[in-house]
Order: structure tokens, then C-alpha cells, then sequence
């Protein structure tokens, strides 16, 4: 049997995620999961790390045994790596705007450029650009009254 890794409650909960259970709320420092046709709740504390009788006790209940749980913490690393790394290379190109007076705020995820606006509702538009199939940026309206 493998050992269990130490993480956090987060990790965990997005690991039970992957393996078919869904959020279904928050309460107070515990978050609560549930997946159908699975008599067993999962109430998963939320803290920096778990303690491994408390992991090993969570994943027993989820039905899972540890080297699946550790398989698709794997999967789930690997996932996460590839997200972190496109997320820090969109970051370096980030840019923001607050029009005070008309109470708009844009923002622009790379260089400015003249993308579609496709209004979703809400006053909320997200600039896409056709040529490279992509999101780059989002105007939103009325952020005071919100």
C-alpha cells in the first residue's frame, strides 16, 4: 500500500471530485460531498492538512482504496500542472481597468486587439476572438449595484 501524500482539505475534496462525488455545500470548516447512488456522505474538514487517519477514514468511506486515491491525486497533479503553467503564462499578460465615472471595469487577458463582444446578460460581455478561438478579456457593467 502506498502512503498517503499530506494535503489539504481542498486537495482532497477536488481528488473525491475526480472520483465522481460533487461539492454540495460549505459549512463552517467542512466541506460537504455527495455522489449518487452512494448511501455515504463525505464531510471533508477544510485545513492546510488533513491528518492521515482522517484521509485514510474519507477515503474508506468514499469506497475507494488507497492506490486509487493516490491514482487520481496523480492524474489530478498532472492536470493541475498543465493548468498552472498556461495560468502563469496569461498572467504575465493581464490587464484591468476601472472607468469610475461610467462604472465599468475591463478586463484584458493578453494584448489588446479587436475581438467580438458577445453579451451573456447581466451586463456582462466577454471580448472572444474569432481568428484564435479564445476568450480574451471581460467588460462588466454596474459593479457598484452588485
Amino acid at each position: 500500500m502506498p502512503r498517503l501524500p499530506r494535503l489539504s482539505g481542498r486537495e482532497a475534496a477536488a481528488v473525491f471530485e475526480r472520483a465522481g462525488f460533487g461539492v454540495r455545500r460549505q459549512r463552517g470548516s467542512h466541506i460537504i460531498l455527495t455522489r449518487p447512488g452512494h448511501l455515504a456522505t463525505l464531510s471533508v474538514p477544510d485545513h492546510e492538512e488533513l491528518k492521515v487517519g482522517t484521509l485514510r477514514s474519507l477515503i474508506r468511506k468514499a469506497g475507494l482504496t488507497v492506490d486509487e486515491f493516490v491514482a487520481l491525486l496523480q492524474h489530478l497533479n498532472l492536470e493541475t500542472t498543465a493548468l498552472t503553467k498556461t495560468s502563469r503564462e496569461r498572467r504575465e499578460r493581464l490587464d484591468w481597468d476601472y472607468d469610475e465615472e461610467a462604472d465599468v471595469l475591463c478586463v484584458s487577458i493578453c494584448r489588446p486587439r479587436k475581438p467580438a463582444g458577445v453579451d451573456i446578460g447581466q451586463g456582462v460581455i466577454v471580448r472572444y476572438d474569432e481568428q484564435r478561438r479564445e476568450v480574451v478579456g471581460v467588460r462588466t457593467c454596474g459593479i457598484r449595484r452588485r
